[in-house]
């Protein structure tokens, strides 16, 4: 579990899954799968609560869960169409 402000992200090794909660309520989820042996890890699937604030955590979800992936030595594939849109927007 990675604490940074209000926001608190969870690993759900179980349901393959990292889970964004903001002041203890979960707003967004983020599929992965995990291939143990090229050591990838690839964000599939995105779901968001459609508020005014959802791109904003969707992005808090993707910096959270990166930084969490790069500190476990895994490289990351992004196919989620939200994730790939949050990640141009935050390299343009």
């Amino acid at each position: 579990m990675i604490e940074d402000g209000e926001y608190t992200l969870n690993d759900n090794r179980a349901a393959g899954a990292f889970e964004l909660s903001f002041v203890d309520e979960v707003v967004a989820t983020l599929h992965y799968t995990l291939d143990i042996e090229t050591m990838e890890i690839e964000f599939a699937y995105c779901e968001i609560e459609e508020t005014l604030m959802a791109a904003h955590h969707c992005r808090e979800l993707l910096r959270l869960a990166t930084d969490a992936v790069a500190r476990q030595g895994l490289t990351v594939a992004v196919t989620c169409p939200v994730a790939l849109k949050v990640t141009d927007g935050l390299s343009a």
